[in-house]
């Protein structure tokens, strides 16, 4: 069987490359609509990265009228023949179907792609764990398409080197980083004892056991260098609440803060702090983190010096519409933030909804989509930011004015470069798409996957083939 497979996805790949399917992604099992829409937009972009499917034009339409046929059957189940017929309807020539399946307050997915015409099943897919469904959503889909095609998955493509058998397990330890494990009956007093205890090059796991709230709290430890403090939950997710105003944890110099498996950071509703703010120090996410509900005055992470590696896990439903830079993460000045993993969703704000690049970002994987600005739904290029995507998918993002996935500020001066990754366009996606739409509709002209200026703008999807460099005009459209 796995041969058969084999042979027939190499048969697959050769007729690819004489020019991609279109493909769609239906979601079934979720209850909650935004988990089906988040599912179906990271499951598209994960297959539109692999280089293997092109997204359908008309897909919004396509699924809406398969979700009515669905909706009237008794089985439960799709019907080949309604499939078939609605996909030469609307040009489908693939269509994935994701499954979601809750067990006990968590989720697996699995998923199909299934040729519309003959209705074979050419891959197969699923993840091999429970997940929490928002926390791992993006990494889930890039698992699936990796073991559907025998692709490297993220961990295995940031150490092309490691043989997969060991990929895989260091993938799976992430959640278990050995260490002093702090005691105390509460967050106050294992961060009490730490203030007390940790001692320089040591690495101290804070467990969490129960969600508790919190007041604002500074990782710093005078004249020690080297601390490592790992903040996760037990053996379900625990969340921690901000119970005031302000910024919830600021990491200083010389501490590096893992948000690790089973935890979720919480703000609030017109808090006038971000959720974490690093001041020389380091954070690091994991899978299995969140940082969210930080709505109506701050963002998620703030980085105006030291640095934010994101692997994996969410950051959502952060920031505001007004007077606001980079919801999801404001990355400034000397600090940096790499992306190889993860989400960010659901954020907003005046100037990049997902993410403001001040400084340096560079994204090699994971998906930032469902942000809203009013320039750089996405992303917003600020002044002297360095912007480089290489890998993930930026897609399904909503700009009013400018830049419904990137818009990039400083003219030919300003440094975005792309080298691989996809940016979705309004243009030929009305699905997914990355959008520019204001009150009375969407607007031409203006950049819905990249904006520049009027004379360096993409509207329509940009694959992982495609390069762009802010420096280059033949490559733009006119």
């Amino acid at each position: 069987m796995r041969k058969a497979l084999i042979v027939l996805l190499s048969l697959f790949a050769i007729a690819v490359a004489q020019g991609k399917p279109k493909i769609a992604v239906y979601v079934t099992g979720a209850k909650d609509p935004g988990v089906d829409k988040a599912l179906g937009t990271m499951m598209l972009s994960a297959l539109v990265n692999s280089g293997r499917y092109q997204a359908v034009e008309r897909s919004e339409e396509f699924l809406k009228q398969l979700a009515a046929e669905h909706s009237k059957q008794r089985s439960g189940t799709i019907e080949n023949d309604q499939i078939k017929r609605l996909g030469k309807q609307f040009g489908v020539d693939f269509i994935c179907i994701a499954d979601i399946t809750p067990a006990l307050g968590s989720y697996s997915v699995s998923a199909r792609i299934m040729n519309v015409e003959s209705a074979e099943i050419v891959a197969m897919g699923n993840t091999d764990s429970q997940m929490n469904v928002l926390a791992e959503l993006s990494d889930a889909s890039q698992r699936i398409v990796a073991m559907m095609f025998g692709l490297p998955t993220p961990a295995q493509q940031a150490k092309p080197t490691q043989p997969v058998q060991e990929a895989r397990r260091t993938e799976s330890a992430r959640s278990t980083i050995e260490g002093t494990l702090v005691p105390g009956s509460s967050l106050t007093e294992k961060l009490a004892w730490l203030q007390r205890s940790a001692e320089s090059h040591g690495t101290y796991i804070i467990e969490m056991k129960a969600n508790e709230n919190i007041a604002p709290y500074t990782f710093e430890y005078k004249g020690g260098i080297n601390i490592t403090i790992v903040l996760r939950g037990d053996n379900v997710n625990r969340t921690i609440r901000l119970s005031s105003n302000g910024t919830m944890f600021t990491v200083k110099s010389n501490v590096t803060l893992i948000l690790d498996n089973n935890i979720t950071l919480q703000g609030h509703n017109g808090n006038n702090g971000n959720i974490v703010e690093i001041k020389d120090g380091t954070l690091k996410m994991n899978a299995g983190a969140t940082i969210t509900g930080n709505m109506g005055g701050g963002g998620g992470v703030y980085v105006p010096s030291g640095s934010f590696e994101m692997t994996g896990g969410t950051i959502s439903n952060n920031g505001k519409n007004t007077s606001f830079y980079g919801g999801g993460v404001d990355v400034r000045g000397n600090g940096t933030f790499t992306m190889s993993g993860g989400a960010i969703f659901g954020n907003k704000a005046s100037f990049g909804g997902g993410v403001y690049v001040g400084g340096t970002f560079t994204m090699t994987g994971g998906t930032i989509s469902g942000n809203t600005a009013s320039k750089g739904g996405g992303a917003y290029r600020g002044s002297n930011g360095k912007f480089t995507i290489r890998s993930g998918a930026i897609t399904g993002n909503t700009a009013s004015e400018y830049g419904g996935g990137v818009c990039v500020e400083g003219g030919y001066g300003a440094i975005f470069n792309k080298t691989g990754g996809t940016i979705t366009g309004y243009k030929d996606d009305q699905s997914n798409g990355n959008v520019v739409r204001d009150f009375d509709g969407v607007l031409a002209r203006k950049g819905h996957a990249v904006y520049i200026d009027d004379d360096r703008r993409k509207e329509s999807t940009i694959g992982p083939e495609v390069k762009l460099d802010s420096k280059d005009k033949g490559v733009w459209d006119q």
